[in-house]
């Protein structure tokens, strides 16, 4: 039915959709190919046009949503404006590369804590790259113009951006202000330690709280001791590194060059911005992002890819940024919430429209079995596989080529609900293995087997009603008509519950779908659960089409469900090391009453996971062998998607690594023998072995 010519740019449709952040949409011969096609969310660009209005910006979405494509097109289109300059930073990478870079320095350890002299050298080195890395882009736009004007030549300018490049690397003029810095730090917060000893000395305050004893906070512990004051330290680091990089010094000079230049606004892109670990995004917010961003008089913009509950603004006014939210109801619903669900298959149409016409020179209906559905309601559920995610939208077109197109057959809903599963087996459900089985610490082991139980216990009330309403206790008009297969797919819940459940959302477990008013009148966020996830449980997604407001009978209240989970496994623990006062789950509205302050030391009090309940569950992954995160992911997706091998390039768009990050790694894995590196045609060539499958994976699965 298909020719092989046919068969082949089907594919390319799916690996242009399938490419990860920085993997460039090019052709064979690189020619950069994103002005033929970006698609933008919303109609006539409007994302991209407020990306370039001189603004900072936040694009706001999980993995896969387009950030990275945006900026891409960004950086596209300024490339055509003299005025203006970008800057692209990959956070990640960079801090990644940073991690296997960094010199210790041991003239400092005299003046900073052993136990984080590491992180504070670390976080001292990516600050620094980030630096250089913002002069380097503009002495690449001095370079430019020397090329481009012949007659341009100014020494003088190109001194300066030699000059500013040297004073961030200068380590003698780094630590002729670094030391007393370090030494004044170092003086305060002795000074505060001894004040805090004193204070709890004096005696501890008196409640009626009932809780766990706790520990007299007057007999301070050389371990408890050691973490308050590291703990401080890592609060100073910001102030610290504003001092010793003098970031309005720095301003100033580049700015002056700026001028020189003609340019009027520097955009900095920050992709994966959310990926850096919690202290360093803090220490990256004070001391880079939010100095240059107000001080900086509208020269330097920055335009940041984050996640949704991942972002940290310091001294940047929130009011004062534009913000973008990538992920469907986020950004539909602020334009019309009755028709959202409508832009966004518009969306998916004008997407696979874009790529079909240019890969294959046919309309996408060419490929689907129209005899069976329309194209429409095609869209519309390749719209609810991937809830508009462009790169989950690229995988499950990609298993539906393996399965289907390959073999001459044209896709049906069938096909695409089954590559809709494989999707969710082969690249979501792993989540949980590649964090369980990593060297993670100890809490985030905790956190993902407790992600993982509240979703097996979400699909199991999904199962119970599923079968109340075959048996009709359930009798209500809107279960009647699909007795026999109920819709059994979304859930509601309170908002102030959005934050318990956001990593199951963050990783695509769950998705918000809509906000409404429940039958008691009461505001509700409705959540859908994965498709490919749902055709697994072998459930029924989406509602009966004439009942609109389905999706908050009673029956998928889910409220107590989910409270019922964290009153069980979550209580609420002081975070001062000389109390470390518990307090049962039930105590959150006397604890919210206090300001969620310790009623005996008025330290802040914060929810933590209950490690005793799943002791079993972390015995069982408790492995001498685990390995380092990144290592473990890259034998993962070896195992799950190219056990015949792969070249480097494919796990690059596969996963959220630069080319010599993975490099590193694989270099660390071949010699522990888990995989072969050989060369190729292509490049590197990677394939897991025997040793790492038996090792690690479970063949029958």
């Amino acid at each position: 039915m298909f020719t092989e010519e046919e068969k082949a740019n089907f594919g390319k449709v799916t690996e242009s959709l399938k490419k990860y952040r920085r993997a460039e949409l090019s052709e064979e011969n690189g020619r950069n190919l994103i002005q033929e096609l970006y698609v933008d969310l919303l109609p006539d660009n409007q994302i991209l046009n407020i990306c370039k209005n001189p603004n900072t910006t936040y694009l706001i979405g999980r993995k896969g949503t387009g950030k990275s494509t945006i900026f891409q097109k960004l950086e596209d289109d300024i490339k055509k404006d003299n005025s203006k300059i970008t800057c692209y930073i990959d956070v990640k990478t960079l801090f990644e590369s940073t991690q296997s870079e960094y010199i210790n320095d041991t003239k400092l350890e005299n003046n900073i804590p052993k136990e984080i002299i590491s992180k504070y050298l670390l976080q001292r080195a990516f600050i620094k790259d980030v630096l250089q890395i913002i002069v380097q882009s503009v002495d690449e736009k001095y370079n430019l113009f020397e090329r481009i004007f012949q007659s341009f030549k100014n020494n003088e300018l190109k001194n300066k951006i030699n000059t500013l490049l040297q004073k961030v690397d200068n380590n003698e003029c780094l630590e002729k202000i670094e030391i007393p810095v370090l030494s004044d730090v170092q003086t305060k917060i002795s000074n505060d330690i001894e004040k805090e000893s004193e204070s709890n000395t004096s005696g501890n305050i008196s409640s009626n709280f009932s809780a766990t004893p706790s520990v007299n906070s007057s007999l301070l512990s050389s371990d408890s001791m050691r973490q308050r004051t590291a703990d401080m330290w890592c609060q100073e680091f910001g102030s610290i590194f504003v001092q010793i990089f003098k970031i309005k010094d720095y301003l100033s000079e580049l700015k002056e060059i700026l001028l020189i230049l003609q340019i009027r606004h520097l955009y900095v892109l920050l992709d994966d911005f959310s990926e850096l670990e919690q202290d360093a995004l803090k220490t990256f917010v004070d001391t880079i992002l939010a100095p240059l961003n107000n001080w900086s008089e509208e020269f330097i913009k920055f335009k940041i890819a984050c996640y949704p509950n991942r972002i940290y603004y310091g001294n940047i006014d929130p009011t004062k940024i534009d913000k973008i939210n990538l992920d469907f109801y986020n950004l539909y619903s602020t334009i019309d919430r009755e028709k959202m669900e409508e832009k966004a298959i518009d969306f998916t149409k004008r997407l696979l429209q874009n790529r079909f016409h240019f890969f294959c020179h046919k309309e996408p209906s060419f490929y689907f079995d129209t005899d069976l559905a329309s194209i429409d309601n095609y869209y519309e559920l390749l719209f609810q596989v991937s809830m508009n995610v462009p790169r989950c939208l690229g995988y499950i077109l990609f298993y539906c080529h393996q399965n289907t197109i390959s073999y001459n057959k044209k896709i049906t809903k069938k096909d695409i609900e089954g590559a809709a599963q494989r999707y969710y087996q082969n690249q979501l459900e792993v989540f949980f293995d590649n964090k369980t089985h990593s060297l993670c610490t100890f809490e985030e082991k905790l956190s993902v087997i407790q992600q993982k139980t509240l979703l097996e216990i979400i699909i199991k009330r999904m199962k119970e009603i599923r079968q109340k309403i075959i048996k009709g206790e359930y009798k209500g008009k809107s279960y009647q008509e699909n007795k026999t297969n109920p819709f059994t797919s979304h859930f509601y819940c309170f908002p102030e519950l959005e934050n318990l459940i956001s990593t199951l959302e963050l990783n695509f477990f769950i998705t918000k779908y809509n906000e409404m008013s429940d039958r008691d009148g009461k505001n509700v966020d409705i959540y859908a659960i994965n498709y490919g996830l749902i055709m697994k449980s072998n459930l029924r997604w989406g509602k009966p089409i004439e009942h609109r407001k389905y999706f908050i009978e009673r029956p998928f209240n889910f409220n107590q469900t989910i409270e019922d989970f964290l009153k069980q496994s979550k209580n609420f623990e002081c975070t001062n090391n000389n109390c470390k006062k518990k307090f049962p789950y039930e105590m959150k509205p006397m604890l919210e009453f206090t300001y969620m302050k310790c009623p005996d030391c008025h330290s802040p009090v914060i929810m933590v996971t209950i490690a005793d309940l799943f002791k079993q569950e972390i015995e069982n992954i408790k492995n001498p062998d685990n390995l380092p995160d990144i290592e473990y992911q890259i034998l993962s997706t070896l195992f799950n998607s190219y056990q015949k091998g792969c070249n480097v390039k494919d796990l690059i768009e596969e996963l959220d690594l630069s080319k010599q990050l993975i490099g590193v790694r694989a270099k660390n894995l071949e010699e522990l023998g888990l995989v072969t590196r050989t060369w190729s045609e292509n490049g590197r060539f990677i394939k897991i072995t025997d040793k790492a499958i038996d090792q690690y994976f479970d063949r029958t699965n």
